[in-house]
């Protein structure tokens, strides 16, 4: 029996207990110490038993940070590292680039599938402004492998987002494609679309809409409650 697209995402769409990660290529070394700060439980080879996706702290510090900006909070800082462990035992890892810190207590990872393809995606944030974070995607194929889902636009390959999370439920998996929403001061909130090119290897701007706030549903929704900007304030001299 062949398994649907909406069959494929529907399994992929997993609740609660998911987390975050990111990349560039490393050979699964020895384990080396570190602190976990999230992860994600899934069937990434499909042979039927649980795998782990792990965001791991190398080196860094958990702090509170008590200064009066938008990515003020207790978060970890330093450097760090994707671990995928299978079952059977084997195990690759990834160092992750382009990360700064990560909240501490959200330890939620977001799975779906973005391009159609079946196999497990997910997002990983960072602080871009006091309207939102931006967000990269990412593809776990079986082999363990971690690489980057391209964005095509002027974003630098981060996808804006009115959230604050590690890894948001705001990226709605659509036919062809995901969904955001994001909050502009000058033009305020805008409902956008990107189809995966697989031509292109990348997703690509298919459309967008002025609404009147964004909605924070459950993946595969999107129409929960309505989040509007928070009070804005510039970030410090860091």
């Amino acid at each position: 029996m062949v398994e649907t697209t909406a069959e494929r995402r529907a399994r992929l769409l997993i609740p609660a207990s998911l987390l975050v990660l990111g990349a560039t290529p490393l050979a699964a070394p020895a384990q080396e110490a570190s602190t976990r700060v999230a992860a994600a439980v899934h069937d990434f080879d499909r042979d039927g038993r649980p795998d782990t996706l792990a965001l791991v702290m190398l080196e860094g510090r958990r702090y509170d940070d008590t200064t009066a900006w938008c990515g003020a909070g207790e978060k970890f800082e330093g450097r760090f590292a994707l671990r995928v462990s299978f079952a059977g035992g084997d195990s690759a890892r990834r160092k992750l680039r382009d990360f700064a810190f990560f909240r501490a207590g959200d330890r939620r990872i977001v799975l779906g599938d973005y391009d159609g393809d079946g196999s497990a995606d997910f997002n990983l944030g960072q602080y871009r402004s006091c309207n939102g974070w931006g967000y990269r995607l990412f593809t776990v194929e079986a082999s363990g492998d971690i690489r980057r889902l391209p964005v095509g636009d002027s974003g630098g390959g981060w996808l804006p987002v009115a959230d604050f999370a590690n890894s948001t439920r705001a990226i709605v998996p659509i036919d062809g494609g995901v969904r955001i929403c994001f909050y502009d001061n000058r033009t305020g909130h805008t409902l956008r679309r990107y189809e995966w090119r697989e031509g292109a290897g990348a997703f690509v701007p298919a459309g967008e809409r002025r609404v009147d706030g964004c909605p924070t549903g459950g993946p595969d929704r999107g129409d929960g409650p309505v989040v509007r900007a928070p009070p804005q304030g510039p970030p410090p001299a860091r």
